[in-house]
């Protein structure tokens, strides 16, 4: 979430997913008949009429974006690496069973977070990955499926 807010905010998006969500939307308006969509998507982005949008519907769901930023987990756990990699591939599909079992999307407050992208590479004992939930028993479980499937969920080159 704090990715999106970041990036419809304007304030220090991630480009690489300001550039899947101009794409998407273009394609949305684009099946809506409008034209130079792409184009059209970033205008949107810019001028904060997407931000706004975005609010209007929080609101509308009786929520409030400030409150977004307060659900605070009550346990994380940060996936470290023991030396330096460069990332081959991350599998969405593992992600998003790692983060059901962190509580998502029942528990507002877990989830995961990943701190790097592929062909990034990272430094020794630099977190690929937090993991953030609001039990113990939770994050136990979600620890134990990372580590029965870590070489699945990052894939990594290795150096010489």
């Amino acid at each position: 979430m704090q990715d999106i807010i970041k990036v419809l905010s304007r304030k220090n998006p991630p480009k690489d997913l300001e550039e899947k969500s101009v794409f998407l939307a273009g394609k949305l308006l684009e099946l809506a008949g409008k034209k130079q969509c792409q184009k059209l998507a970033q205008e949107i982005l810019n001028s904060g009429l997407a931000f706004q949008k975005f609010k209007e519907i929080i609101k509308a769901q009786k929520g409030n974006i400030n409150n977004l930023n307060r659900l605070k987990p009550k346990f994380f756990y940060n996936i470290k690496i023991k030396e330096k990699r460069k990332i081959k591939h991350i599998d969405n599909e593992l992600i998003n069973k790692l983060a059901r079992i962190a509580g998502c999307p029942e528990d507002k407050a877990a989830g995961i977070y990943i701190h790097k992208k592929k062909n990034e590479t990272t430094e020794k004992n630099q977190p690929i990955l937090t993991i953030y939930t609001i039990s113990k028993e939770k994050l136990n479980y979600a620890k134990k499926f990372y580590k029965e499937n870590k070489r699945e969920i990052v894939e990594f080159y290795w150096f010489d």
